[in-house]
C-alpha cells in the first residue's frame, strides 16, 4: 500500500528506514543524495506541459510550467558486501575506516514523468526493476541521486502488506485506506466501490484468515486502487485473480491514467506494457539500456533476449518425435522486400516470405475466410538439429493478434544441414480481422518452444491489407452469428445483397457480413444501408418528394464504380462513389483499398403511395450487375382536390439560395455557458437568411428551449474514442452519411469537443465554422482526453476548418500557430440585456436572502460554477476564512455544486474553517438569474476561463466583480474600472479586494454601474449575432465559389 503526502529525509547511503513527518495529503516529496551535480531542466522535459495558471501554485515552477509528477536524476543504489570477519557491514566500515565495495543494483538512472504519463519498466531478473520501485516508494533509501514525487503516492508492490488476518475485509480496507493518507470519512465513502471492485461478495465482511491467497490479493489491490493516488507504482500486480478480474484491473489502470494519474509499471508481460504505457525504459545491470516509446523499447528488449539464445546455457533441445504429413514440394517464397528489424545468431536466415492464395498467386489484400498459405524459405549456414519455424501477426498498432509455429501445429521438422535450404507452408483460412493493415513477422530457431536459440527473426517483413466491410471497429469480427428474439425483428442496415450475374471462372473473396458470394466478375462487393426493405418513415421523405439512400461499394479491379438507383415511376439517379467522398487509397496512400468508397444519393420518388419497386444496379466500365431488387412502402403526400396524391410543395427558394441551412453541433444540451451562448446566438440570427438545426449527442434541459424556439433538434450519439485513425475516418464517413440527409449548407461546431464536425463538413464538401471557447493548449487538450491518433486528428481540424471563432483574443493566442492565416476572428459572447431588466432586483434579493437565511446586514457574495480545481473554489474558501478573521460580515453562496471529490473537499474545508454559518453550497438551477440580481458581489476565482458568462451576467445586473485576471477576463473587466482583478491563486489579493468593496459600498456600486455600461457598449447579443452572421455569409460564399 502507499503512503500519502510524506516528506522524507535521510543521509545519503543510509539503509535505515526513512523518517516520516506528517504533512498535507498532497504535499511534495523529494530526496537529495550525494553524487548530484545539477537539476534537470524542467522546461526541456515538459515542453508540452500545460501552462494552466498565471500564478505559481504548489505544482508549478517559477516559469509557470507544471512540475513533473516524478523527477529522477542520477539515482543509484549499492548493496554493500559484508566485511570479512564480521557479521555487520557497518561495523566493518567503522573498523577499516573506509567504505566497503558493494553490488550496484541501480546505477545513475535518470527520467522525468509528466502528470498522467505511464512508464513501463522492463528487464531481466536482477536488472534493478524492483529496486527502482522500492526507491520510489520510500522502502529503500538511495545511495546517491535525487528523486522527487508530487502528490499522493499509491503502491501495488506487495498486495498483502498491511493486511491483518484477524480483521475482516472491510476493516482491513479501512486501515489500508487510512495508511494511504485518506481520512476515515473518505475511506467510508469509497467502501462500496472497494467492496464491488474486489468481487469478494459476502466474504468482504469475513475475517481475512478465512481467505485464499488470491482473495487476499484482490482485497489489497482493490483497497490500493481506490486511495485516490496522484502517482501509482505497480510491480506485476496485474496478475491478480482470474482472467476476468485481470481485465477489470487493466481497465481500472487505463481509467486512472486517463484521469491524470502517473503510473510506473514493472512487468514481464510485454503486451501489458505496450497497452498501458506511453513510454518505457529497459534496465540492464542497473543502468538504462533504452528509453523511448513503449512499443519500441519492448521490441528492442525482446530482440536482445532472443540474441542471447533465450538465456540458454547449452545446446538447444530436440523436439520430441511427432507424426506429420507427408513431405511435398513447396515453391520458394518471394525474397523479403523490407526489413524493419532483424535479430538472431545468423546460423540460419529467412530468405523468402510470402502470403499466397491456394493457386499460388501472391496476395497483397485478403478477406476473412479466404484460403491462404504463408510460405517461409530458410537457408541454414550451420546445421540446425531441430528447426523451429513460425510467424507472428500484428495489427496496425503493433499488438500481437496471433502467432504460430511448426511445433504448435504438431509438426517436427527434420534436421537441416549446413548450406541447405527448405520451404515450409502454413495453410489456413484467413481470420476475421477488421479492415486495415496486418504485418507478418517470420522467424526460424533451433530447438523447441521451451528451449531454443533464435537464428533469425525479421520484424514486419510483410504487410498485407485486410478487407472486411463488417469490421469498422476493434480487431476482429464475429462470423456466422445468428440473431433471435421474442420481439419483432426486421432487416437492418448494411445487409448484403446478392448478384444475378454469375461466372464459374473464379470465386469471390467473400461478401459483407461473412457470406460467400460466388463467381462475381471483377469481384464487386455492394451493400445498401438505407432504406430498409420495409415501410418508409414519412419523416424521411423530403419536401421535394425524395428519399435518401446510402451504402458502400468495393471493386478489387480498381475500376470506377457507378451506382444507379431507380424507383418505379420516377427518374433514375446515378451516383459515383466520389459523389460522397474521395477514394480511400488517394486520401490514405498507405492503405491499399483499391476502389472502396461510400456513396449517398437523394432519389426522386413517384407521386403515389403504397408498394413501389426499387432497383439498384452497380456498373463498371465493363460490367453491370443488379444488386438489389425490392419493394418500398411509400408514404402518401398531400391530396389534391381530385383525390390524387400530389407532390409536397418545394421550398420557395432553390437550395443554392437563401435561407442557408446551418447545422449547429453542440457537445451538450445541458444548462452550461457554452451551449446557452450558442442557443442565444442562433435565436438571434435572421430567419429569412439562416435556417438552423441543432445536433447533440444526448438530450438535455436546453433541448426543450431549442424546440420551443422553433428549431429542429436531432440527437446523434457520437463517441470518437475509437481504435485508430482509420476507424475515426470510418466514423466520420458514417456521420457524414447520416447528416447529409439534412442537406446542410454549413456546419457550425461549438467547443473543442466537437472537432469531428469539422471533418464531417470536409467529407460533405461544405463549409465549417468552429467556435472555440476553451483557453487551453490544443495539444494538451486533445492528447489528455483522446488516444494519440485521434488527438492528432483533433489538432488537424484547426487547419481544416474554414473559419475559427474565438470568444477572446487571449484564447486565440493559444491557437495561433495552428491556424490558417486570416481564417480566424474574435467574437465575444453577448447578452440580451433586456431580459435582465425584467427581473426585480429587490424581489429577487428578498427571496434569495430568505431562502439562504442571510443576515440583513451581511453583503451577499456569489460564486457560480462547477466545483473543480479549475474554478478555484477552495482558494476562495481560504480567502473567506481570512476575511471572517478580519471581522468582515458576509454570506457567500456557491451556486452550481455537483457531487464529487472536489465538493467533499470544499465541505471539509468549510467545517475546518468554521464557515458553516456563512457559506451555502447550492446545486445547479434552471433559474440562476435571481441569484445574480440579489448578489452584492460576484467572485470569479478561476485559474482558467476564456470569457466567463457568469461575469457577463453579473455585469448585466450592475453587480461589482472580483475576479482573477486569467485569459479573457481582463477583456471583460478592467481592474479598478468595472471591478477588481487579482492573480489566480492569490488568496490574500482576493481578501484585500473583497474587503475594499465590502467596506466601501459606494465604490462597489460605482464599479457595478460601470460594468453595466461596458456590457451595453461592448457585449450585447445584437453585436455578437452581427459578427457571426458576417462570418457565416463569408464562409458560405467561399464554399459556393469553391464548388463552382
Amino acid at each position: 500500500m502507499g503512503a500519502g503526502g510524506q516528506s522524507r529525509c535521510a543521509d545519503a547511503g543510509s539503509d535505515s528506514r526513512p523518517c516520516l513527518r506528517a504533512d498535507t495529503p498532497r504535499s511534495r516529496r523529494s530526496e537529495s543524495h550525494a553524487g548530484v551535480g545539477r537539476r534537470l531542466d524542467l522546461r526541456r522535459d515538459l515542453a508540452l506541459s500545460l501552462r494552466s495558471r498565471s500564478a505559481c501554485g504548489p505544482d508549478m515552477t517559477d516559469s509557470g510550467v507544471r512540475r513533473p509528477a516524478i523527477l529522477v536524476e542520477g539515482l543509484s543504489k549499492v548493496y554493500p558486501h559484508a566485511s570479512v570477519g564480521t557479521l555487520f557491514p557497518t561495523l566493518g566500515r567503522l573498523r577499516s575506516g573506509r567504505s566497503v565495495a558493494g553490488t550496484p543494483a541501480l546505477d545513475k538512472v535518470d527520467f522525468c514523468l509528466a502528470p498522467g504519463e505511464a512508464l513501463g519498466v522492463v528487464g531481466r531478473n536482477g536488472s534493478g526493476k524492483s529496486t527502482l520501485l522500492q526507491l520510489l516508494a520510500g522502502a529503500l533509501r538511495p545511495t546517491a541521486g535525487t528523486l522527487e514525487i508530487q502528490g499522493r503516492l499509491g503502491t501495488l508492490l506487495d498486495l498483502t502488506a498491511g493486511i491483518n488476518s484477524e480483521y475482516t475485509g472491510a476493516e482491513n480496507a479501512l486501515v489500508l485506506g487510512m495508511l494511504a493518507g485518506l481520512s476515515r470519512r473518505e475511506v467510508a465513502e469509497r467502501m462500496g466501490e472497494i467492496r464491488a471492485f474486489s468481487g469478494l461478495g459476502e466474504a468482504f465482511d469475513r475475517v481475512v484468515k478465512t481467505y485464499s491467497s488470491g482473495m487476499t490479493m484482490r482485497l489489497g489491490f482493490s483497497a490500493a486502487i481506490h486511495c485516490d493516488p496522484d502517482v501509482l507504482l505497480i510491480d506485476e500486480a496485474l496478475a491478480v485473480g482470474d482472467a476476468f478480474y485481470q481485465q477489470r484491473c487493466l481497465r481500472k489502470m487505463r481509467q486512472l491514467r486517463d484521469e491524470g494519474v502517473t503510473i510506473v509499471l514493472v512487468s514481464h508481460d510485454p503486451s501489458a506494457v505496450i497497452s498501458l504505457c506511453d513510454r518505457a525504459i529497459w534496465l540492464e545491470q542497473g543502468r538504462i539500456a533504452e528509453m523511448g516509446t513503449a512499443k519500441d523499447v519492448v521490441r528492442l528488449y525482446l530482440a536482445a533476449r532472443y540474441r542471447d539464445d533465450c538465456e540458454l546455457d547449452g545446446t538447444p533441445e530436440a523436439v520430441a518425435a511427432l507424426d506429420g504429413p507427408a513431405e511435398e514440394t513447396i515453391a520458394a517464397a518471394a525474397p523479403i522486400a523490407r526489413v524493419d528489424e532483424r535479430f538472431g545468431d545468423r546460423r540460419a536466415h529467412v530468405i523468402g516470405f510470402e502470403l499466397r492464395d491456394r493457386q499460388g498467386a501472391s496476395l497483397a489484400t485478403v478477406r476473412p475466410g479466404e484460403p491462404v498459405e504463408v510460405v517461409l524459405s530458410i537457408h541454414a549456414e550451420t546445421e540446425l538439429q531441430a528447426p523451429l519455424i513460425g510467424f507472428t501477426l500484428r495489427n496496425r498498432l503493433g499488438d500481437v493478434v496471433t502467432a504460430t509455429n511448426t511445433e504448435l501445429e504438431g509438426i517436427r521438422l527434420a534436421p537441416l544441414s549446413a548450406g541447405k535450404s527448405a520451404n515450409v507452408a502454413f495453410r489456413f483460412e484467413w481470420p476475421a480481422f477488421c479492415s486495415g493493415p496486418i504485418s507478418l513477422s517470420p522467424a526460424v530457431a533451433d530447438g523447441c518452444i521451451a528451449a531454443h536459440a533464435m537464428c533469425d527473426w525479421v520484424e514486419n517483413a510483410l504487410m498485407v491489407e485486410c478487407e472486411n466491410e463488417r469490421g469498422l471497429f476493434g480487431w476482429m469480427t464475429l462470423e456466422g452469428v445468428g440473431v433471435a428474439g421474442d420481439i419483432g425483428l426486421n432487416a437492418v442496415a448494411m445487409a448484403p445483397v446478392s448478384t444475378d450475374h454469375e461466372s464459374p471462372e473464379k470465386p469471390s473473396r467473400g461478401a459483407a457480413q461473412g457470406l460467400q458470394k460466388e463467381n462475381v466478375p471483377d469481384r464487386i462487393e455492394f451493400a445498401l444501408d438505407e432504406p430498409r426493405d420495409a415501410r418508409v418513415d414519412p419523416a424521411s421523405v423530403t419536401n421535394r418528394r425524395e428519399l435518401f439512400f446510402r451504402g458502400w461499394s468495393f471493386s478489387v479491379s480498381g475500376d470506377p464504380v457507378e451506382v444507379a438507383i431507380r424507383v418505379d415511376g420516377a427518374e433514375e439517379r446515378v451516383v459515383t462513389t466520389d459523389d460522397f467522398r474521395d477514394d480511400v487509397a488517394r486520401v490514405h496512400a498507405e492503405v491499399r483499398h483499391a476502389s472502396r468508397s461510400g456513396f449517398s444519393a437523394m432519389v426522386p420518388l413517384p407521386n403515389r403511395a403504397g408498394p413501389t419497386r426499387c432497383r439498384v444496379e452497380v456498373r463498371t466500365p465493363t460490367t453491370s450487375h443488379v444488386t438489389a431488387d425490392f419493394e418500398l412502402d411509400l408514404p402518401p403526400g398531400s391530396v389534391c382536390s381530385e383525390g390524387a396524391v400530389a407532390v409536397p410543395p418545394e421550398r420557395a427558394q432553390p437550395r443554392s439560395e437563401v435561407p442557408a441551412r446551418l447545422l449547429f453541433i453542440t457537445h451538450t444540451l445541458n444548462l452550461e455557458g457554452a451551449p446557452r451562448s450558442l442557443f442565444e446566438m442562433a435565436a438571434g440570427l435572421p430567419c429569412e437568411e439562416f435556417e438552423v438545426q441543432v445536433v447533440a449527442p444526448a438530450d438535455g434541459p436546453l433541448g426543450a428551449a431549442w424546440v420551443a424556439a422553433g428549431f429542429d433538434k436531432r440527437i446523434l450519439p457520437v463517441d470518437v474514442r475509437v481504435a485508430g485513425r482509420d476507424d475515426y475516418d470510418a466514423l466520420v464517413r458514417r456521420l457524414a452519411g447520416l447528416l447529409s440527409a439534412e442537406r446542410p449548407d454549413l456546419i457550425v461546431a461549438n467547443t473543442l469537443e466537437t472537432f469531428w464536425a469539422v471533418h464531417v463538413a470536409q467529407e460533405l464538401g461544405i463549409g465549417s465554422v468552429w467556435i472555440v471557447r476553451e483557453s487551453e493548449d490544443p495539444a494538451v487538450y486533445f492528447h489528455s482526453r483522446l488516444p494519440t491518433r485521434i488527438a492528432e486528428r483533433g489538432e488537424d481540424a484547426l487547419a481544416v476548418a474554414d473559419h475559427v471563432v474565438f470568444v477572446a483574443e487571449a484564447t486565440r493566442a493559444f491557437f495561433r500557430s495552428k491556424l490558417r492565416s486570416d481564417r480566424s476572428s474574435v467574437i465575444p459572447n453577448g447578452l440580451d440585456l433586456g431580459m435582465f431588466d425584467h427581473i426585480s432586483v429587490s424581489d429577487a434579493s428578498d427571496a434569495v436572502r430568505a431562502a439562504a437565511r442571510v443576515n440583513a446586514n451581511a453583503p451577499l457574495l456569489l460564486c457560480v460554477g462547477n466545483p473543480c480545481t479549475r474554478k478555484g473554489q477552495l482558494e476562495l474558501l481560504d480567502a473567506l476564512a481570512l476575511l471572517r478573521d478580519r471581522d468582515v460580515a458576509f454570506h457567500c453562496v456557491f451556486l452550481g455544486m455537483t457531487e464529487g471529490d472536489y465538493l467533499e473537499r470544499m465541505r471539509s474545508l468549510i467545517d475546518q474553517s468554521g464557515l458553516s454559518s456563512m457559506v451555502d453550497l447550492l446545486p445547479p438551477t434552471h433559474e440562476p438569474l435571481p441569484y445574480f440580481a440579489a448578489a452584492d458581489m460576484l467572485i470569479c476565482p478561476s485559474f482558467q476561463e476564456s470569457l466567463p458568462r457568469v461575469v457577463l451576467e453579473a455585469m448585466a445586473f450592475a453587480v461589482p466583480i472580483v475576479a482573477t485576471k486569467v485569459f479573457g477576463v481582463p477583456e471583460l473587466v478592467r481592474d479598478g474600472e468595472e471591478g477588481r482583478l487579482v492573480d489566480a491563486g492569490d488568496v490574500f489579493g482576493m481578501v484585500e479586494a473583497m474587503e475594499e468593496l465590502i467596506r466601501n459600498p459606494e465604490r462597489a456600486r460605482e464599479l457595478g454601474r460601470r460594468a453595466r455600461k461596458r456590457a451595453e457598449d461592448r457585449f450585447t447579443l445584437s453585436e455578437c449575432v452581427k459578427g457571426y452572421s458576417a462570418v457565416f455569409r463569408d464562409v458560405l460564399m467561399t464554399a459556393t465559389n469553391r464548388a463552382g
